[in-house]
């Protein structure tokens, strides 16, 4: 048992140096296309040879640091497929490379800012009320309703084709951080109507506690409190 899950964190610590590192993964750059070698099987072409670290196409390592080095590849002019290529020759092992990249780390961060957005939205519309509290609860039941593939499909039709792709995926990922915000914007909203009127608020406003400081260490703390204990 003790192995499996040996094996099991190795294979996840892998997976994320791929996401933190793909362009020194993959063998070629994701969009890069060989017409020549359409829907190719597995395996090495034109005379390739493997090697390790060899010097291909130049990137940036981890979006910064200018490099060239791979951790894998062919030093001659042939290509190497390790899991074959689609209709337009681009390699499918270079492709889930940049893949995992989105997928493991663009993700999450458009979760956390989610998360966060329903917390600042939720506390200030049960907190305030009125007509924030309204406009709130009216424009949750919309993105609630709303079907988010069909959304994200539309939004990226209507987005121009000359758009760049980590532009894109920007605009993609923020519109579902506020469309995911939605439901935990009403949870908080329905805890801080519930802490707004407790006694020890009552007590700090008539001691002459400024609006922003109960904000900031009561409501907003009993929410992340709130948080720590739901999650657990």
């Amino acid at each position: 048992m003790r192995s499996i899950r040996f094996a099991a964190w190795v294979a996840l610590a892998f997976i994320g140096l791929v996401a933190i590192c793909p362009d020194f993964f993959a063998t070629y750059p994701p969009t890069r296309q060989y017409r020549n070698l359409p829907y190719a099987a597995p395996g090495f072409y034109n005379g390739a040879s493997l090697h390790w670290f060899v010097s291909g196409e130049p990137y940036y390592f981890l979006g910064i640091i200018p490099a060239s080095r791979r951790l894998i590849g062919s030093p001659e002019s042939g290509r190497i497929f390790l899991l074959g290529s689609d209709e337009f020759g681009r390699d499918w092992y270079s492709r889930l490379c940049h893949g995992a990249s989105i997928s493991l780390l663009v993700a999450p961060l458009a979760a956390v800012i989610s998360l966060v957005l329903a917390v600042c939205l939720g506390i200030v519309a049960g907190y305030q009320g009125g007509w924030i509290d309204a406009f709130l609860v009216k424009a949750s039941e919309v993105f609630i309703v709303l079907p988010w593939f069909y959304v994200v499909v539309a939004l990226r039709a209507a987005l121009p084709l000359t758009l760049s792709g980590p532009l894109g995926l920007v605009i993609v990922f923020a519109v579902l951080a506020g469309l995911g915000s939605a439901t935990p914007a009403r949870v908080f909203r329905g805890l801080v109507q519930s802490l707004k009127n407790r006694e020890f608020l009552l007590a700090g406003h008539a001691a002459g506690a400024s609006t922003g400081r109960l904000f900031r260490y009561h409501v907003l703390r009993f929410c992340c409190r709130r948080c720590e204990h739901s999650s657990s």
